[in-house]
C-alpha cells in the first residue's frame, strides 16, 4: 500500500484512478482497501473477492442488457406489479384442447353460418328414392354407384330393338347384320347408284332379292353356282364389298374401270392418285392402277384370271396398295383395309415391266486382280442358262497368240460349269435370276434372256496394268466383248454389257494413294471401259460399274484408308457407278484374299445391285448417313446423335457373330468420334429400324464420325436384314446375303 502512498496520511490519486480502470485493479484496490482498514482498525474485514462472488451469483447468465435492476425493471415497463399484469392477459384467451387446435386464423362468422345451416343427419350417400333431380344438384355419380341403373338401361334398349326407326338387333361380334342394312340409305349415297359385289357364302338370300329389286341400284353378285363376275365396273360409282371370312361389307370409292381381276377377290382400292400399285407382301408389282384403267405389270401364274387368288393364298399377310414412289397406303388382309402410311422401303415395291427386254444377251464381266478370279468350290450349284466361253469363266489367254485366243473362245457360248473355278460373276447372274423369279413372279424358264459372264482380270494386277489399252488385261476384255457380241449375232439375236464389276486395289501400286488420287484413277478408267464397250455393241445406255470396298489396307502396310473411302465416294457421285459390298466383315484366307464362301457371298451381293439397275432400273444406295440431328441436356453434359440411315431392307442390326474375325472387338460397333485422342462416343443403339442414336459425352458438332475405320483389325458390325430373304448356297449351306455399313468418314 505504500507505493500507493505520498506520505503516511496521503495516496497517490493518480494510481488509484489508474486501479479503477479495469477489473483487476478494482480486485487489486479493494485488496489494498481491506489490508489498510485491517490494519488500522485490527478487525477483519469482509474480503473483496467475497464480495465479487456475491455479485457474480446474482448476474449469473443474465445477457449483458438485463444484468442490473435498471434494466430489468426496463424490461418490464417499470411495473411494480408485472406478475398480476401477466396473469390477467392471459385468463382473455380461449383453453386449448387437444384435436381442436386451428391450423390457420382465417375461419369465418360466415363459414360457420354455412355449418350451422346443414340439417341434422345429412349425408353423402343418399339412397336412390333421395336422390335429387339435376335442378337441384351440380355434382355427379358413377352409374355403377346406383342400383339397378344398368338393367334398366339395357331393358330400354333391348325394348327398342326391331322397332322401325328403332335400334337394328345386333350380330355376336356387335355388328349389324346385313338384312338390316338401310338398302334406300345407301342407295342415295351415290348419285349413279350402288355396285354390291362379293362372294355368295354369307348373304342371305333375302338380301340379294331386295337389293335386285331396288330401282337404280346395279347388282353384280354371285349365285349359289358361284359363277365370277365377268362385267366391269362402272366410273364414279360407289361400291359395297362383300367380305366371305368375316361376313361383313364394306364401302369403297372407285375412280376408275377396273377390270375383272379385281371382280375377283371382294375388295378394292380408292384409286383417285393418278398411279397406284396393288403388290403382294413382298412387295412384288401386280398392277398399276391410273385413270386410263389398270394395267398388269407382275405375274404369279400364267392364268391371269386367278392371279389375285393366288397371290392371297400364298402371301397370307395380305396385299399392299403403293403410289408410284412405292410408298405403301393400305394393307389389304382378310380383316379388312388398314391405313399403314409410308413404306420404310419404297426400293421393295417398284413398278417393273417385265416380259419385255432389250436384248437377249446380257454379259457381266469381272474385271480386276486376285479377288475377281480366284474360288473354288466342289458342291454344283444351278446357274440356271447362264453362259461363257468354251475355255471357261476365267478370260486367262495370251491375247498375242492367236491359237489360244481361237482355243478359249470356241465356235459356240458353253453352259457355265456348275461347280470347279468361281468368280463373282456366276453368283451375280444366279441372283439375278432368283431376284426376277422371287420379285416378280417369273419362273426361271420364262425370263427370256441369257446371262453371259466372264472374267478377264489377272492375280496381283495393279492399276496401271488394268488400266492400259495394250496391257493383256484390257485387250481381253475389249476382245470377249467383241466375241460375245459376234456370237449373240450369229444366233440372230441382240447383246449388251450393261454390268461391270471393278475388283482391285488390295494389293498394287496405289494402295496409299490420296483419295482424290484413287477416285481420278476409277473415273479415268471407268470412263474409257465405257466409251470402249458402247463403240463395240453399238447399247444406247452406258455400262454400269460395281465396286467393292478394301478392308485389308489395315494388315497390308503401307496401304490407308483412302482407297476404300475413294470407292465409296465414286460409287455416290456417279450415276453409273454403285456400290456393290463392303469387305470387313468377311473371311480371309490370309492379308489380302477372301475364302471361296467370301468370293460367292461378293458375287451375290453384287448379284443384288445388278437386279436393282438391270432390271427395277434403279440406283441402290448403301447403308450409309442420310441425314441427322443433334440434341444435348440442360447441363450440356451428353449430345445425342439422331442419324438416320438409307436401309436397303429394314431393319437395321449389329451383327456380332463377325467379331470372330477381327484381331481386337470393335468399341460401339465400330463407331467413334475423338476430339483429339479422346472418344467421346458412350453409347451407340438403333431406333426405329433406320436411325442410329449415337451417345456423346462431348459437343460433336465439327467433328468426325468414322465407322469401321480400322477396316479387318477390328471392322464393324452394323448390317440391314436383307439375309432374310436373299441367300447363297456355299458347299451347301445358305449363307445370309446381307447389306453391310461401308467404311466412311462423315464430319457431324
Amino acid at each position: 500500500m505504500n507505493k500507493y502512498k505520498v506520505g503516511a496520511d496521503t495516496v497517490k490519486v493518480d494510481e488509484i484512478e489508474r486501479l479503477t480502470e479495469t477489473e483487476t485493479g478494482i480486485k487489486i484496490l479493494s485488496k489494498l482497501i481491506y489490508t489498510e482498514l485491517y490494519s488500522f482498525s485490527g478487525k477483519e474485514l469482509v474480503s473483496a473477492e467475497w464480495v465479487m462472488g456475491v455479485l457474480d451469483s446474482i448476474i449469473g447468465n443474465a445477457p449483458s442488457d438485463l444484468n442490473t435492476l435498471e434494466e430489468i425493471a426496463l424490461a418490464i415497463n417499470n411495473d411494480p406489479d408485472f406478475a398480476a399484469t401477466i396473469v390477467n392477459s392471459i385468463s382473455t384467451k380461449v383453453d386449448k384442447i387437444v384435436g381442436k387446435q386451428l391450423s390457420t386464423e382465417d375461419f369465418t362468422t360466415s363459414l360457420l353460418n354455412k355449418l350451422n345451416s346443414i340439417s341434422a343427419g345429412a349425408t353423402a350417400n343418399a339412397s336412390d328414392a333421395q336422390l335429387r333431380d339435376r335442378s337441384t344438384h351440380s355434382g355427379t355419380q358413377l352409374a355403377a354407384t346406383i342400383s339397378d341403373f344398368n338393367p334398366s338401361v339395357d331393358e330400354r334398349i333391348s325394348a327398342k330393338r326391331d322397332v322401325a326407326n328403332q335400334l337394328a338387333p345386333l350380330d355376336l361380334n356387335r355388328k349389324v347384320p346385313i338384312e338390316n342394312l338401310p338398302i334406300a340409305e345407301i342407295q342415295a349415297g351415290s348419285p349413279q347408284g350402288i355396285v354390291l359385289l362379293g362372294y355368295n357364302p354369307g348373304i342371305p338370300t333375302t338380301l340379294i332379292t331386295v337389293i335386285a329389286g331396288q330401282t337404280g341400284v346395279y347388282s353384280h353378285l354371285l349365285d349359289n353356282t358361284s359363277t365370277p363376275l365377268t362385267a366391269d365396273l362402272e366410273l364414279g360409282v360407289t361400291y359395297f364389298t362383300f367380305n366371305p371370312v368375316d361376313g361383313y361389307w364394306r364401302k369403297v370409292v372407285i375412280s376408275v374401270d377396273v377390270s375383272a381381276y379385281l371382280n375377283q377377290r371382294g375388295w378394292f382400292i380408292n384409286s383417285e392418285p393418278d398411279n397406284f400399285y396393288i403388290s403382294d407382301v413382298d412387295g412384288n408389282v401386280v398392277f398399276e392402277v391410273t385413270p386410263a384403267g389398270v394395267k398388269y405389270v407382275g405375274q404369279v401364274t400364267q392364268d391371269q384370271a386367278s392371279v389375285l387368288n393366288d397371290i392371297f393364298d400364298l402371301n397370307p399377310e395380305g396385299l399392299f396398295v403403293c403410289d408410284i414412289d412405292g410408298n405403301v397406303a393400305f394393307k389389304i388382309t382378310s380383316e379388312g383395309v388398314k391405313y399403314i402410311g409410308q413404306n420404310e422401303n419404297p426400293d421393295s415395291i417398284t413398278p417393273v415391266e417385265l416380259g419385255e427386254y432389250e436384248y437377249d444377251y446380257n454379259h457381266i464381266i469381272v474385271y480386276g486382280q486376285s479377288l475377281s478370279v480366284s474360288g473354288t468350290f466342289i458342291t454344283p450349284i444351278d446357274f440356271y442358262d447362264t453362259k461363257t466361253f468354251s475355255g471357261g469363266i476365267l478370260t486367262n489367254y495370251d491375247p498375242d497368240n492367236s491359237a489360244q485366243r481361237d482355243a478359249y473362245y470356241g465356235s459356240v457360248l458353253i453352259p457355265i460349269p456348275t461347280s470347279g473355278t468361281e468368280t463373282q460373276g456366276k453368283a451375280i447372274s444366279k441372283i439375278i435370276k432368283e431376284l426376277i423369279r422371287d420379285e416378280n413372279k417369273i419362273e426361271i424358264a420364262n425370263q427370256n434372256y441369257t446371262m453371259i459372264a466372264s472374267a478377264p482380270g489377272t492375280a496381283g494386277a495393279s492399276w496401271d496394268q488394268l488400266s492400259n489399252p495394250t496391257g493383256d488385261e484390257y485387250r481381253r476384255l475389249i476382245e470377249s466383248v467383241k466375241k460375245g457380241k459376234d456370237f449373240a449375232i450369229a444366233e440372230g439375236k441382240t447383246y449388251n454389257v450393261p454390268i461391270l464389276c471393278y475388283l482391285q486395289g488390295e494389293n498394287s501400286n496405289e494402295k496409299d494413294d490420296t483419295i482424290t488420287e484413287f477416285y481420278n484413277k476409277l473415273d479415268t478408267l471407268f470412263t474409257n471401259l465405257n466409251q470402249d464397250i458402247k463403240s463395240i455393241t453399238g447399247q444406247s445406255k452406258d455400262v454400269q460399274f460395281i465396286v467393292y470396298q478394301i478392308a485389308s489396307f489395315s494388315l497390308n502396310p503401307p496401304a490407308t484408308v483412302n482407297p476404300p473411302l475413294a470407292q465409296l465416294k465414286i460409287s455416290i457421285d456417279k450415276p453409273n457407278v454403285h456400290f456393290g459390298c463392303a469387305m470387313y466383315q468377311m473371311e480371309y484366307m490370309d492379308a489380302v484374299h477372301g475364302t471361296s464362301n467370301t468370293y460367292r457371298i461378293m458375287g451375290a451381293m453384287m448379284g443384288v445391285v445388278a437386279k436393282r439397275i438391270m432390271v427395277d432400273e434403279k440406283k441402290m444406295q448403301p447403308v450409309i448417313p442420310k441425314s441427322w440431328t443433334i440434341q444435348k441436356n440442360e447441363a450440356s453434359t451428353v449430345w445425342v446423335i439422331n442419324m438416320k440411315m438409307n436401309v436397303p431392307v429394314m431393319p437395321l442390326v449389329f451383327d456380332t457373330s463377325v467379331n470372330s474375325l477381327y484381331t481386337t472387338i470393335p468399341t460401339n460397333y465400330g463407331f467413334s468420334i475423338k476430339n483429339g485422342s479422346t472418344e467421346i462416343i458412350t453409347n451407340v443403339n438403333i431406333s426405329r429400324g433406320d436411325t442410329l442414336v449415337i451417345m456423346c459425352n462431348q459437343n460433336p458438332v465439327g467433328l468426325e464420325l468414322t465407322y469401321a475405320i480400322n477396316g479387318r483389325s477390328s471392322g464393324g458390325n452394323l448390317r440391314d436384314s436383307q439375309g432374310e430373304k436373299v441367300k447363297i448356297s456355299c458347299e451347301g449351306v445358305n449363307m445370309r446375303v446381307d447389306n453391310w455399313c461401308p467404311i466412311f468418314k462423315q464430319v457431324i
